[in-house]
């Protein structure tokens, strides 16, 4: 019995795929994920006008380029078991929800696919929900908000 190869195990290969396509997806939208959540978190008062252009301009304008790509470390440490974990389990669910008694194996349902997928999402949200606190912390710790009169220097916590 020879060792068998791990690239060739169903479960390997959904996980390496899910973290790679999470975290080729994380780098191209990470300064849009740091203007929605800056603008999440500021004031409407505050909100400063000019769009997503404008947006991402003021934030380059502030803290540089690299002010785009803040928190893309945390968001990556999260997206590869994100991913990695959801594409996992949900395929691990959806042939358990499929196998019957005697080995039999039967078409999966939409129903089959809503109840993998919505496994597959707990089980992600419990991995990884820690980690997308402190991507969050990390992409409004430079902000200067306006908190009733007086300017604070970074999102209270």
């Amino acid at each position: 019995m020879g060792i068998k190869n791990p690239l060739e195990d169903a479960e390997v290969i959904n996980a390496v795929s899910g973290a790679l396509a999470g975290a080729l997806t994380a780098t191209f939208v990470c300064p849009l994920d740091v203007l929605k959540t800056r603008l999440q978190v500021q004031r409407i008062s505050s909100v400063q006008h000019g769009g997503i252009a404008g947006g991402l301009a003021n934030i380059v304008k502030q803290e540089g380029f690299k002010g785009l790509y803040r928190g893309l470390g945390p968001t990556l440490m999260a997206l590869l078991p994100n991913w990695a974990v959801y594409f996992t389990v949900y395929d691990k669910l959806k042939q358990t929800l499929t196998q019957r008694p005697g080995g039999r194996k039967v078409q999966a349902t939409p129903a089959v696919h809503m109840a993998a997928a919505a496994g597959a999402g707990v089980a992600t949200l419990l991995v990884t929900n820690p980690l997308w606190v402190v991507k969050t912390r990390m992409q409004t710790q430079d902000m200067h908000l306006n908190m009733g009169g007086r300017v604070a220097r970074a999102v209270p916590y």
